[in-house]
């Protein structure tokens, strides 16, 4: 029984999904990660922990989209659902690199912290955080009186 409502579940998903590959398509405005943004809002909390995979493919999706759209690289919803990727990587030290090497998040203050933190978590070496931090410094993050306290 519980695995036909998890497969109810994700069938409900995907066909939400087509409707919503369908607005994306023919979204005239000036703002579509808006879309993107309300679509998860309304998907994560209805979606069962056994169906994350699905979400995480969205992440993806959402992230690769957005990737060179320069305007959202330190939009706050696109750092949110960078870090929630990022959580789920496999490679999140890579990922953190690959997003550094790409501008994405200079300009928000608390990105070298979590990524910071992060570091620790994942490997355990302090070089690592040390180094996201640096970053932050380097690229004059907008509020460094956050940050320094925090890594302290």
């Amino acid at each position: 029984m519980a695995e036909a409502a998890a497969s109810n579940h994700g069938e409900d998903f995907q066909r939400c999904w087509q409707l919503f590959e369908a607005e994306i398509q023919n979204y005239a405005g000036d703002d579509p990660l808006d879309l993107w943004d309300r679509f998860i809002q309304w998907a994560e909390p209805l979606l069962p922990p056994t169906e994350k995979d699905l979400l995480v493919s969205v992440f993806e999706k959402l992230v690769k989209n957005f990737m060179n759209v320069k305007k959202y690289s330190n939009d706050p919803r696109y750092i949110n659902y960078l870090l929630k990727l990022i959580n789920c990587s496999t490679t999140p030290l890579e990922f953190c690199n690959y997003m550094y090497g790409q501008g994405i998040g200079h300009k928000i203050s608390c990105v070298p912290t979590l990524l910071g933190q992060r570091n620790l978590r994942w490997k355990g070496k302090v070089w690592m955080a040390d180094s996201v931090f640096q970053k932050g410094i380097q690229k004059f993050c907008r509020t460094i009186g956050y940050v320094a306290p925090q890594y302290g």
